[in-house]
């Protein structure tokens, strides 16, 4: 937007009581996105960029590997990386 970072937040995982929060900015830079995601995974989502995941499975690992693609497209596409 303009502006040079030296760093820029993508994505992360957190393992909390009862969950993993995978925490993923693209979705908070353009909401958008949403739109583009699975709906099971969107189920998932809590707040603005927090998907709160009870159970794995390879249905699962397809979509957040989906959705990683996406984003990197989408910041590729603003000239972060």
């Amino acid at each position: 937007m303009g502006r040079k970072y030296p760093n820029m937040f993508f994505a992360s995982v957190k393992p909390m009581k009862g969950y993993v929060g995978f925490y993923y900015m693209p979705i908070y830079c353009d909401p958008k996105i949403g739109t583009k995601l699975n709906p099971d995974l969107m189920k998932m989502l809590k707040g603005k960029s927090c998907f709160h995941i009870k159970t794995w499975s390879k249905e699962l690992a397809g979509h957040i590997t989906a959705a990683l693609k996406l984003g990197m497209a989408g910041y590729k596409e603003r000239g972060w990386i």
